[in-house]
This record gives structure tokens, C-alpha cells and sequence, in this order.
């Protein structure tokens, strides 16, 4: 389920959240080759940390944060698992 919008969610927040993932897309790695997606758990993960509504219009629920914003997101989530992290680009970018 998408959590609500978070008015007062700062940029930095959403960078943490994304460092704090780290550890558990580490985990899911050997899931996610063998699924060749990212797993439930980590969508479910996604949707949460508002990662879907970086890009997004506020007047559409989202953001509205910057492509700095965005890219250091996808960068952080690539290090916990870089096939994550670059689906994460393409799936969040497609707000544009």
C-alpha cells in the first residue's frame, strides 16, 4: 500500500531512508538476480520511503525534489544492490 504523501519530508530524510536500506538490499542481492526484478519486499520498501514521488508534482502527491535529489537517492540504493538501484532510476523517473 502507498503510504501518504509527508509534506515536511526534507531531501536529507529521503537520503537517510535510502543509506538505511542498504543493509537488507545487500540481503536480497541473490533474490533479485534470480527474480531479474526487485523483490515485493523492497518495492514495498520503496513505497514507504516515498521513493516513487521524488520527481513527482506536489499538486499530483509528490515531492517535487530536484534531480540531485533523485540521482543521490538511486546512488545510495545502487549500493546496497546496483540492479536495484538502476531499476529504482527507471521506474521512479518515469513522473517525468
Amino acid at each position: 500500500m502507498i503510504a501518504a504523501p509527508e509534506p515536511g519530508l526534507t531531501e536529507r530524510e529521503l537520503i537517510d531512508r535510502a543509506v538505511a536500506l542498504r543493509p537488507a538490499l545487500l540481503e536480497r542481492q541473490p533474490e533479485t538476480e534470480r527474480l531479474t526484478r526487485y523483490p515485493k519486499d523492497t518495492h514495498d520498501d520503496f513505497l514507504r520511503a516515498g521513493f516513487y514521488r521524488i520527481l513527482q508534482p506536489r499538486r499530483y502527491g509528490g515531492y517535487e525534489f530536484g534531480l540531485p535529489t533523485f540521482y543521490r537517492v538511486v546512488t545510495e540504493i545502487a549500493r546496497g544492490c546496483p540492479s536495484t538501484g538502476w531499476a529504482l532510476s527507471l521506474t521512479a523517473a518515469h513522473v517525468l
